[in-house]
């Protein structure tokens, strides 16, 4: 099944038609597109076999791991592998929530996840937030030096962790500078 093929397009469409949907983003269109190409993948192979949807699934999982099924590179880069339990999910999701639920982008999932995020039990935050607000105008290196200054070792899920790199701390900055408004300031 191609890209362009009809029967994709119009099982895709169903997103872009749900009347309560939030918009996602490129990333997360391109996931639900690929689950949804899959999905209409598996359920012309149960026709077409005369298959269950169960067995279906089981069979095109299998197929598709081994690299048998015709698919466009598009689909494969989004889903490398697939389980038939993953299709019952993405099949059940889409029924009780609509085509965008399967729309993930897993960036975005991680968003507020790391180390500076989270050591210390958000301590290390509220510091460099509070750096921050004081002096806007702090580079990362100097406010990764005053973090290691501060804290000699960070916690982060039971476990010590080194004061992360100073990319990390710009990534970081750059982030919490735009969630908070403080972009012009930096």
């Amino acid at each position: 099944m191609s890209k362009g093929d009809g029967n994709t397009l119009s099982v895709t469409s169903e997103a872009v038609q749900e009347p309560a949907a939030v918009t996602p983003g490129e990333r997360a269109i391109r996931a639900r597109d690929a689950r949804l190409a899959l999905l209409a993948r598996t359920e012309h192979f149960a026709a077409d076999a005369r298959l269950s949807h169960n067995e279906a699934d089981e069979c095109f999982a299998v197929l598709y791991n081994a690299g048998l099924v015709e698919i466009d590179p598009w689909i494969k880069n989004e889903v490398k592998a697939l389980t038939a339990r993953t299709l019952r999910r993405w099949r059940k999701l889409r029924r009780e929530a609509g085509a965008d639920r399967l729309a993930v982008d897993r960036a975005v999932s991680r968003r507020g996840c790391g180390v500076l995020n989270r050591a210390n039990d958000g301590a290390v935050k509220l510091y460099v937030l509070s750096l921050l607000i004081k002096q806007p105008k702090l580079s990362a290196s100097r406010i990764r030096a005053l973090v290691a200054d501060r804290f000699e070792t960070l916690a982060l899920r039971g476990r010590k962790v080194a004061v992360p790199p100073l990319r990390t701390f710009q990534w970081t900055l750059r982030a919490w500078r735009k969630d908070w408004g403080m972009e012009g300031r930096s």
